[in-house]
């Protein structure tokens, strides 16, 4: 089973869409199974994807916002939001990713603008990159 997501309210306001493979697919399945439940058949279209786990009663299971996800990114991997955009846009370069495709997947307006991301993430090699996968937990 392969699952598509739609994110509203991107770069500019865009929506955006993307189908997962597999085994993502079989990830977020887990996640949602073990927040919602068996019955995701019930859930309401907009059921948030990531929600806050909040002990406080108030606060718990609220969509989390981009200040959540910044917090997240701050305690976990000690980095900006905006350096997943980095790190995602290395991997389809070095995925043999196109610049058109690229483009679209960053929503990027300009082809110009692509151009200029991927010349500086792969002008020379991420002198960061072995810190990184570290961090991420990849040896």
């Amino acid at each position: 089973m392969r699952l598509t997501l739609t994110f509203e309210h991107c770069k500019r306001d865009k929506t955006m869409i993307d189908t997962l493979n597999v085994a993502n697919s079989k990830a977020v399945l887990t996640w949602l199974h073990a927040y919602y439940g068996s019955d995701l058949a019930s859930l309401e279209k907009h059921a948030p994807l990531w929600v806050t786990l909040s002990r406080n009663s108030i606060q718990a299971g609220q969509p989390l916002g981009i200040q959540g996800i910044q917090q997240v990114c701050g305690k976990y991997l000690e980095v900006h939001t905006h350096i997943t955009r980095h790190t995602f846009s290395q991997l389809m370069i070095r995925a043999g990713a196109t610049l058109p495709e690229l483009q679209a997947r960053l929503g990027h307006e300009s082809l110009a603008i692509t151009g200029i991301y991927a010349r500086a993430l792969s002008s020379d090699e991420n002198p960061h990159a072995v810190k990184i996968a570290a961090m991420l937990g990849i040896e």
